[in-house]
């Protein structure tokens, strides 16, 4: 984050979001806002295209401080823990996590990739396996 954003914002926005530990991911502070807002009743539901890093435990304790046990908690109702993003552009190709998040102790889908095969143009074909869960420990 220092080598892209600069020392001074870096330990602003550190010095700003105590809770979020300065091992997560950029991400993860705009995670924590909305979450925020979600559990204030001040927006309803919010989405999140992040890293697949969100399963990783610094990351992983951001969302952990939200969900179920928290005060006025927010529920993960739709989970891709593990995606392909190919950028056409460059032709990066990374893992990506997808979340969205609403207000309440909801049950959620959580989608699990099950095959990727090329296609024809620039991007991956993905097949997905959707199941209910309450929880997205797995």
């Amino acid at each position: 984050m220092r080598a892209t954003l600069g020392d001074g914002y870096v330990e602003a926005l550190r010095g700003t979001y105590t809770d979020v530990s300065e091992s997560s991911d950029y991400v993860m502070y705009w995670w924590d806002k909305a979450a925020e807002l979600v559990r204030r009743g001040k927006v309803r539901r919010f989405g999140f295209i992040t890293t697949n890093s969100l399963r990783q435990t610094f990351n992983r304790r951001v969302l952990e401080t939200h969900l179920g046990a928290a005060k006025n908690p927010v529920s993960l109702i739709f989970a891709v823990p593990d995606h392909p993003w190919v950028d056409a552009t460059d032709g990066a190709a990374v893992r990506i996590s997808m979340t969205v998040a609403e207000a309440g102790e909801r049950e959620g889908v959580l989608g699990n990739v099950v095959s990727e095969t090329r296609s024809d143009g620039d991007g991956t074909n993905v097949e997905l396996v959707q199941d209910q869960a309450t929880s997205f420990d797995r």
